[in-house]
Parts: C-alpha cells; structure tokens; sequence
C-alpha cells in the first residue's frame, strides 16, 4: 500500500511538470497569434506567463525582447536580452543584439563580453570586425597599449574600403580625427557618414564641431537648419538653431525662423509660445501682443489657440499690463477666471491675477488668490512660490524655505524656485547655501540672463570676483548678445582694476551699437578714467561726446568737478542753469556745487527753487534739508521734511531721510517706529534693516527687542560691510555669542577706526572674552578719541567699559590665586 502511495505521488508530480510546460507553450504560441494581429499589449502578456510557467524558455524570451525593444522601450528590452545571454551564451543573436545596444548608448566596456562570442563564431564577418575595431579603438584610450588602437585603426580602413557603409567602422575614423583634431579631415568623414546614416543626430553634431573650430558659419547655420528641418520633433534642435542665430546678432533669421514653425493645424502651443517669448525678449511687448491679437483675430482660429483659447487671452492680459493698462488687464483676467470651468486653468489664471495685483501693491487680495488655488491644488507651483515670497518678506524664512522644498520635490530644476530658496537663505544669513542655490538656479535655467546676474551681484557683495567672472564668460558663451551680462563684467573688471580687459568690455558694448551698450560703455570708460586717476583724459572723453546736447554738458560739469576743477564747474552750473532755468538737472547740480563751496545760503535758495518747479523731484527734497542742517538750522530741516512727506507720501527716500533725521536727532523710539513702517513697506532693503536692528540693539533692553534685532540682522552676518559687521557683532555680543561677535566687530572697528561707539562695542566683547590686554588697548583708542570731543553718551561708554575691566581683571586675578 505504501508502495502504491509512492507511485501515485511521483506519477503525479511528472504529470504536473509536463502540464507545466505545454501550458508555457501554449502562452507562447497565443503570444505569436497575437502579435500576427498586431496586439502587442496582450501578446506581452502572454509571454509573461511563459516566463512564471517556464523562466528558460529560449524563444519566448527572445520574442519578449524584441518586441519591448521595437516598442522604443531600450532598458527592459537590454534587460531581457542579458538574461537570454546568461541563460544561453551561445547565442549568437542575442549577443549581437546585445553588442549594438551598448556601441550605440556608448557602453563600450559592456560591448566586449558580448563582441568577443561573434569574433569567435565568425572572425571575417565584416560586420562583426567593425565591432570589433570600435570597441578596440575606443578602450585603448584606457590602456597603455598604443599598438591595440593602431592595429583598430588600420582595420577600420580597411573594412571601409571594402565596404563604406560600415558605420562602427567609420565611427573609429571620426573618433580618431576627433581625438587628432584634424578638423577637416573630420568634416569629410562626417559627410561620407552621412551618406549611409542621414537621419543620424550624433553625425550632425559632429560636423557641427569641426565647422565651428574651421570658423564656417554659413556650413554650420546650414547644419542646424538641416538638423531642425529633419528632426521637427525635436524641439532642442530648433531652440539650438535659433540661440545661434541670437548669438550670432541675427534676430531677424531667428524671428522668421521661430515664426515659420507656428501652423494654424498644429494644436500643441510650444512652437507658438517659443515665438511670442523671443519677441517679449528681444522685440517688445508691442510686437507680442501684435502678434497674438492677429492669433485671436484669425478666421478660422489656429489650431493651438482654438485647443486653450484662455491660456493667450491671460498671455494677453499680461501684456497689457506691461505696456500700462493695467486696469483693462485685471477686468480680462477676472473675467477669465469667472468664465473658466477648467480648475486647472482657473488657478493658472488665479495666479496671473495675483501677480498683477502684487505688483500694484494689493497684497491682501494678492494672497486671499494664493491661498484660494494653494486649497484647490497644493502642488501648483507658481502659487508656492508667491506664498513662499510672502514669507521670506515676514521674515518667517523656516516656514518659506519648507515651502521651497515641497515645490522642488515637484519641480526639482525650477529656477524661480530656486531663486526664492536662494533669497530665504540669503535672509536669514545662510550665504553659502544662498549661492548654492543662485548656482543651481544658472544651470536650471540654462545659464540665462536674470539668473546670471543675480549670481554675479551676489558675489561681488562677497568679494568673489574671480567666481563672477567665470559665471559671466560661461553666461556669454550662451548668449553673447547680453548687454547686460557684458557691462557685468567690465564692472568686474573694474573691481579687479583689470584695465585691459575692461577695455575690451568697453570696445564690446560699443560693438553693439545701441543706446543701451553705448550708455553702459560710456559709464565704465567714464568710471575706469576716474579710477586711474586719468583727470585730463576723463574731461576730453566728457566733452568730445556731444558738445551741444544738454545732457552731455552737464557730465561735462560733473567731470570738472571731479577732476578738481571745482570753480570752473560752477561758473559753468551757473551759466547752464541761466539758460535752462526749469531744468531739475541743471538746478539740483548747481545747488550741489554751491553746497559743496560752503555757499549754503545760494544752496538753499537753488534747492528750493527745484521743490518749487518740480516737487516730484526726491533730490530737491534732499538738497534742501541737507543744506538746512549743513547750516544747523533743525527747525527749517525739519519743516522741510513735512513738505517733501506731503508732497511725495509713501516714498521711500522721503521716509529713509525722516527716520534718519529722527535717529541722529536722539528721537530713538520715533525713529525705530518710523524704520518699522519703512521695513513693513518693504522689507528687502537691508539697510533699513540694519538701522532697525542697531536701534533696537543700542536703545532697549528688553529681550523682545534683541530677538527681533536678531531676526532683522541675520543677513548682515556675513557681508563685508563695516556698519553691518558692527550692528551685527554687538547684537551677538548681547546674545551672549561672544567669540561671534569678536570676529564680527574686529573687522568693523579695523574699518572705522576713528568711531568711539565701534571701539566700545569691541572692547565690551574681549573682556566678555577675556582678551584683557587687547581689551585694554582698544580703550586707550578710544580715551584718545574721547579727548577730541565733548560726548557725553562716549564718556558713560568709556566709564562702563573701564569698570568692566577692572572687574575682569580682578575676577582673573582672584581665580589665579586659588
């Protein structure tokens, strides 16, 4: 019986193993019936269940392989081919497949163990010693052994003379010219390549290589027309098309070339957005809305605007708003989002809204639109970025950076939001990770203008000017027709009193020829001329330009004075003044000069005119209430700023002065209120926030005030500025984070050697550090300045940073002794 138990178990078992494999069969053969009728998703199917039923069925695997692979899906298909390989190494087709796949994605060192099983099989196959030779060719370059490559090279010769259409072969050729630098000789090959292989990209490129190193634009406007024009798909050949032709000075090419790809039948709206950007960009905003209202106008509509018509009617809102209609702007867009019924779109348009209304000042509205699309679609990412500027301003800049992540784990290459994690670092004194983002958002944007410059800006303030150099000739090299990025660099080059190359600069932005270069050319020239001290050159540069233009008579002026020749300026501001006498220009340079010659009277007299005539004008306002206190006269500054205030309410000059006025005239609280509402109003300037924060630190007590000093002043931390390294290290002082607040205040008082209040708020710092000796010395610096004047607030500074000496001295002494 036990016996019979055992047959019937082993019968069964053989049973259920042949059952196995037919039924793997039968998959297979209904995956072949199924692909015969062209379902390739079932049929895929279908040979999985081979694979879970029979893992080493040969021609099913082969059979999954290829179709993945003719589906354009390269990795799964590798993938599976590998795994035939592995299974079956003698099969040849498999390897060849296998071998072509990683020559053609440059996975040479992959190619060998899958070329060395053909060059056994069939060592004269043509084919496969192209392969061969390739893979050689290209290895060797890690090998020490020249000959290998040279014994590659001479084989691909001669397979090509039997056969051109061997590309691996001709591939060694272009390597070898390439690696050679034999430019036209690499021109040929690529040619003869393209006999064989004209829908090859990788060829074109390189013929595009060796047409720029020969200097041939027109062969390489030729190559990329040829490129765009065959592979229109292909929307980085026609953008690399057109940044040559912008490179190149040619706008008018790279507009009809951007123009002729918009078609009424194409609904996708790239091509037509492309366009409508490059006119915004290197047109007008004119020439954009021209553009879309002909769009708008068409009879039938394009295709494209016909698919989304809203997206090109809030296009168009937008610019109306830059050419300053701004209130027919906001009623399109409203009603836009009114008539919407697509969500999506409704919070795109939300959002367009917002922006116009933030930059009218409405913030309240501004952010209820914010929160409205932030409720319906946490994930839309201009809506994140509005919040996270809104909290950088509050100075919540924990709450904007956690923000600033959530919308890069989206969109990890944003460079708005990029930008914005740059500036919420840069807030709250994190300067490295701040340039690390300005660094990140250059790539991400593809080395473009605006996020350029905010890069160079930023380094400069730190000092970094060979790092802004770099990002600036990598930025041309991209876009050489940057005016900007060009007057950029000659302001480097200036930093770095580079004077040859700041001519070059010079010569460059003449070369442009436009108001703009020429404008940004004269001011280098004019300021290197005063850098070097070039007085006599500067005035003949002034005055050549333009003899009888007022504007270039008063830089003419501007120059004398300038070059010392202070009474020849002002007989010529007087004279100039005389014959345009309603000129602000004229009239605030003559009050300047007489002010600068102690004529403080005619000064006043001049300044007030200038209010009279011309009460917009911020620096007649200035003039006038400096010349009041250069005459110490407080009252009249004093009147004189409620006049500008009421004449120019809510401007921020106007507001700085008064604050200013409020803190030098010991109206401490006054002036901390009125730097608030100046803070409040905009918070991005930052020597505003420096005043504020040294207010709060030198004038109360109270730990609420030092918090929100500290808040205010963590960008100060690390800019090279004297006042701020002070403001900074004394409310460091006050926090008790004294070695911070040493370094911080060493390099202020080395930079404002004859301010007493630097040198107490050093001195203060080492003996809280107990650098006695050094302590000492910086009060004997200030004992000494202290005999220079009569200050009452420096000699309760000197009697309590003396008395904290002692002390320290003694508590020192005491300690030593026990």
């Amino acid at each position: 019986m036990k016996k019979l138990l055992i047959g019937v178990i082993l019968a069964a078992t053989l049973a259920a193993c042949d059952s196995s494999e037919e039924r793997a069969e039968r998959h297979y053969q209904t995956a072949i019936t199924l692909l015969a009728e062209g379902d390739e998703d079932r049929a895929l199917i279908e040979l999985r269940n081979v694979f879970e039923l029979n893992g080493f069925h040969r021609e099913a695997r082969r059979l999954y392989a290829s179709t993945v692979l003719a589906q354009g899906n390269w990795a799964e298909a590798y993938g599976q081919y590998r795994r035939l390989v592995e299974q079956y190494p003698d099969d040849l087709e498999a390897n060849l497949v296998l071998a072509r796949m990683s020559l053609d994605n440059g996975n040479f060192e992959e190619s060998r163990p899958f070329i060395d099983p053909l060059v056994a099989a069939d060592p004269q196959d043509p084919f496969v010693q192209s392969m061969d030779a390739l893979s050689t060719y290209l290895l060797s370059d890690t090998l020490p052994e020249e000959a290998a490559r040279a014994s590659a090279l001479e084989m691909a010769r001669g397979l090509l003379a039997q056969d051109p259409s061997l590309l691996y072969a001709r591939q060694v050729m272009l390597a070898h010219h390439l690696k050679q630098r034999d430019w036209n000789a690499l021109l040929d090959e690529t040619d003869a390549a393209l006999e064989n292989a004209p829908e090859m990209v990788q060829l074109f490129r390189l013929r595009l290589i060796a047409l720029e190193q020969l200097g041939d634009k027109a062969g390489i406007e030729a190559t990329l027309r040829t490129i765009a024009t065959n592979a229109p798909e292909d929307q980085s050949a026609s953008m690399m098309l057109t940044q040559w032709y912008i490179r190149e000075g040619a706008l008018d090419k790279a507009e009809a070339w951007l123009a002729a790809q918009v078609t009424a039948d194409n609904p996708d709206a790239t091509n037509r957005m492309r366009y409508l950007d490059f006119l915004i960009q290197y047109r007008d905003n004119q020439a954009a809305m021209d553009a879309l209202d002909q769009a708008l106008g068409a009879e039938p509509r394009p295709a494209d605007v016909l698919a989304d018509p809203g997206r090109f009617v809030a296009l168009r809102a937008g610019l109306m708003f830059e050419l300053n209609e701004q209130e027919d702007a906001i009623t399109s867009m409203r009603a836009l989002i009114a008539a919407s019924e697509d969500e999506e779109a409704t919070n795109r348009l939300k959002v367009a809204l917002a922006k116009m209304l933030l930059d009218r000042g409405q913030e309240d509205e501004t952010y209820e639109l914010v929160h409205e699309v932030l409720e319906s679609d946490p994930s839309q990412i201009d809506a994140l970025q509005m919040d996270a500027l809104r909290l950088i301003d509050l100075d919540q800049t924990g709450d904007a950076i956690l923000t600033l992540r959530r919308a890069l784990d989206l969109e990890p290459e944003n460079s708005g939001s990029l930008t914005l994690l740059a500036r919420a670092y840069e807030r709250e004194g994190s300067r490295e990770l701040a340039l690390d983002m300005l660094n990140r958002a250059i790539e991400a944007s593809g080395r473009a203008e605006a996020e350029t410059l905010r890069a160079v800006q930023f380094m400069m303030e730190d000092g970094q000017l060979m790092s802004a150099e770099n990002v600036l000739i990598e930025g041309l090299n991209v876009n050489n027709r940057s005016v900007a990025m060009v007057a950029a660099l000659g302001d480097v080059h200036l930093a770095l009193e580079d004077w040859p190359r700041l001519k070059q600069d010079i010569g460059s932005l003449r070369e442009f020829a436009t108001e703009t270069a020429t404008t940004q050319a004269d001011r280098l020239e004019t300021a290197r001329l005063i850098q070097t001290g070039a007085s006599d050159e500067l005035l003949d540069f002034v005055q050549n330009r333009a003899a009888d233009d007022l504007d270039s008579q008063i830089d003419s002026v501007r120059a004398m004075a300038l070059t010392g020749k202070a009474s020849e300026a002002l007989d010529r501001a007087r004279t100039l003044v005389e014959e345009h006498p309603d000129n602000p220009t004229t009239l605030f340079l003559y009050g300047k000069l007489l002010a600068d010659a102690g004529q403080i009277a005619d000064a006043k007299g001049t300044f007030k005119s200038l209010t009279e005539i011309a009460p917009e004008n911020v620096d007649g306002w200035s003039g006038l209430y400096n010349s009041h206190m250069a005459a110490q006269d407080v009252a009249a500054a004093e009147e004189a700023l409620a006049a500008a205030n009421a004449a120019l309410p809510g401007n921020d000059i106007i507001g700085w002065m008064s604050a200013a006025h409020l803190e030098n005239t010991g109206q401490y609280e006054a002036a901390i209120d009125a730097y608030r509402a100046l803070y409040e109003q905009d918070s991005s300037k930052i020597y505003i926030a420096n005043n504020l924060a040294h207010l709060l630190s030198s004038y109360r007590q109270d730990p609420e005030s030092l918090k929100e000093a500290y808040r205010l002043a963590r960008r100060l931390r690390d800019l090279k500025v004297p006042a701020f390294q002070d403001t900074y290290g004394w409310i460091a002082y006050q926090r008790n984070d004294i070695d911070d607040a040493v370094a911080h205040l060493r390099q202020a008082a080395a930079a404002m050697e004859n301010d007493p209040t630097v040198h107490y708020h050093l001195a203060m710092a080492l003996i809280a550090q107990l650098s006695l000796d050094e302590a000492e010395e910086v009060l004997q610096h200030i004992e000494a300045l202290q005999q220079e004047t009569d200050d009452k607030i420096l000699s309760e500074q000197v009697v309590t940073a003396r008395a904290a000496l002692v002390k320290a001295q003694a508590e020192l002494a005491e300690a030593k002794t026990q």
